[in-house]
């Protein structure tokens, strides 16, 4: 493992070992119009979503998944010496709801929690994901998600009461969406406006380059 990871055994990380992250980075990110995939585009010398997998693990998460698709093999390729595990998403054309069923079927059986993760928020706060997960060990039945100036982001925690509907959710549903609506929702106020900001086009990739 990376020497700059906490090591989640230290007393300092405040993830429960039965909770796990899923870090969705399978899409074909058409709006980048650079050439290249988003993904493997550096920030400070370092390609988006090796930013994105350090965060969590720093953060204390034991259980990484992280779903590829589109230019799957470039992107394994960056995390062959990481300790996540990869899973491939064939359907990654049909939307994000499908990377979201590939990861939740790969979550080990007595997962409590599923940290829901995009892979292009590469800069949200390490305390932003203890916090969510302490606030689910607070709250174990309900939707967790973080919010900025009063604006919902991401990454989301999804209970375990959750998962056998996020493992058959129709392609047609956009993420977890539809699970928002049925499970009760508690939005936790953060002072991190990376919940709030992704790296959807090149002007998105300027704006963190210049911060």
């Amino acid at each position: 493992m990376n020497k700059n990871f906490s090591n989640p055994m230290d007393g300092s990380c405040s993830i429960p070992a039965d909770y796990a992250a899923v870090i969705m980075a399978a899409g074909g990110g058409t709006r980048f119009h650079s050439g290249s995939h988003k993904l493997l585009t550096r920030i400070d010398g370092k390609p988006i979503l090796i930013h994105t997998v350090e965060r969590v693990l720093s953060a204390g998460y034991r259980t990484v998944i992280v779903v590829l698709g589109y230019q799957a093999e470039a992107l394994a390729a960056l995390l062959q010496d990481i300790p996540v595990e990869i899973v491939l998403n064939k359907n990654w054309e049909r939307g994000q709801s499908t990377s979201l069923q590939k990861g939740v079927l790969h979550l080990p059986e007595g997962t409590r929690s599923a940290c829901l993760v995009l892979a292009d928020q590469p800069f949200v706060s390490i305390n932003t994901y203890r916090a969510l997960a302490r606030q689910q060990e607070e709250q174990p039945d309900k939707i967790i998600m973080p919010t900025y100036k009063g604006e919902t982001g991401n990454p989301t925690m999804f209970p375990q009461l959750t998962f056998a509907e996020l493992r058959s959710q129709s392609a047609a549903d956009s993420g977890g969406r539809r699970l928002l609506k049925k499970y009760e929702t508690c939005l936790l106020e953060t002072n991190d406006p990376y919940v709030i900001r992704d790296i959807d086009t090149l002007e998105d990739f300027r704006k963190y380059t210049e911060n």
